[in-house]
């Protein structure tokens, strides 16, 4: 399954470290990869930043739209090369109603052993109606403070999940 710039399914965050020097490292041995599902690109860059100084990777996806311009492959096609290679899913569906209920079932049929962090307002929340099982909720607004007070608490060595896929059993550190 190939993308073409602008489908979901790439990483939109991609080229940011070249606009921000200071931003740190993003080491080669990163902490965690990270995907961020959220619309809003300004709040997704300040989550960038902060993952980036202590240490991880970030990759941001947009999610889908009410207007079906774009799609989540996850949920038409069942893979999403961003998800397969995440650590750690943080998923804010914003606005209520819409597709985002069934990426987050996506989430976690596909990709079981990946822990979801779910952030988001309570109207928004009332239509998910519950969290798949595996799945936590995280405060709203999801502040980079926040995120990186949730990955420490998933422990792990160095921050890392506890639940990490990468070389290891599922439910066992690598």
């Amino acid at each position: 399954m190939g993308t073409r710039p602008g489908e979901l399914g790439t990483d939109r965050a991609a080229w940011w470290e070249n606009l921000d020097g200071d931003a740190g490292s993003g080491s080669a041995d990163p902490a965690a990869v990270v995907l961020v599902e959220m619309a809003d690109g300004a709040e997704a860059s300040a989550l960038w930043r902060d993952l980036r100084r202590n240490g991880h990777q970030m990759r941001w996806c947009p999610g889908p739209s009410y207007t079906q311009e774009h799609t989540c492959p996850l949920v038409t096609d069942g893979r999403c090369p961003l998800a397969a290679d995440a650590d750690v899913i943080v998923c804010s569906p914003d606005p209520p109603g819409g597709p985002w209920p069934a990426v987050i079932q996506a989430h976690a049929r596909t990709h079981p052993h990946i822990p979801v962090l779910v952030s988001a307002p309570p109207a928004v929340l009332a239509h998910l109606r519950a969290l798949p099982r595996g799945q936590r909720l995280l405060r709203y607004p999801l502040t980079g403070s926040a995120l990186l007070g949730a990955l420490q608490a998933a422990g792990g060595r160095a921050g890392r999940p506890s639940l990490l896929h990468r070389g290891g059993t599922p439910g066992r550190p690598s």
